[in-house]
């Protein structure tokens, strides 16, 4: 997927991390707490993302929809929708009611306030949520996905989510503000797009 990450090399991340530490045992202060859980991911060898600015960054379809889409990772679709100025994306079940849905709901709480090009007008659209494979998962240590969520490019956006699916996600993790740490990134197989394209919607 071609969007920008945060990226370091290892040794210098750490080297950093040791330097925000050392401070953080003489006062605490939420922008370094904040900084040093950066560093440690880099540390890691992990990419952070910026997600607010990568959906402002990307491009949009002819009715101004974005084509990045964002999910909660253990959903199966995904539903676009623009409110007062932000691009939403949650569950179908919660589109009349996207700014109280209850905490633990499908949608996801975090909003992203993108502006709109020029005077256009977007439109509502479902896309699938890509599913994260057993080695990806593996890899990122076994997260609950209920506690991560995926970034993708959408080739298309759909008027229902009975398409086949988008190729290339991100796993991620929050870390605070619109910043999210890189888990995971890897291609569903031909296979694996096969079995998802027969999903029904949930909704």
């Amino acid at each position: 997927m071609d969007t920008q990450t945060i990226t370091m090399p290892a040794e210098e991340a750490k080297e950093r991390l040791r330097a925000y530490r050392k401070q953080l045992h003489r006062k605490a202060d939420a922008e370094y707490e904040a900084i040093a859980a950066g560093y440690e991911e880099l540390a890691k060898g992990r990419a952070l993302i910026d997600v607010e600015v990568a959906l402002q960054a990307c491009p949009r379809d002819a009715k101004n929809r974005p084509r990045l889409a964002i999910a909660r990772s253990d959903r199966r679709e995904v539903r676009y929708w623009r409110r007062n100025g932000e691009d939403v994306f949650g569950a179908d079940a919660f589109a009349s009611a996207w700014s109280n849905a209850p905490r633990g709901s499908s949608t996801l709480r975090r909003r992203f306030r993108v502006p709109l090009q020029g005077t256009a007008q977007t439109e509502d659209g479902y896309a699938m949520v890509p599913l994260v494979p057993p080695d990806v998962l593996e890899g990122a240590g076994n997260p609950a996905l209920v506690k991560c969520f995926t970034l993708w490019e959408v080739e298309q956006w759909q008027e229902r989510a009975r398409t086949l699916p988008d190729r290339d996600p991100f796993l991620l993790q929050h870390l605070g503000g619109s910043l999210y740490v890189v888990l995971g990134e890897w291609d569903l197989t031909d296979l694996e797009r096969a079995v998802m394209a027969s999903r029904r919607p949930t909704s």
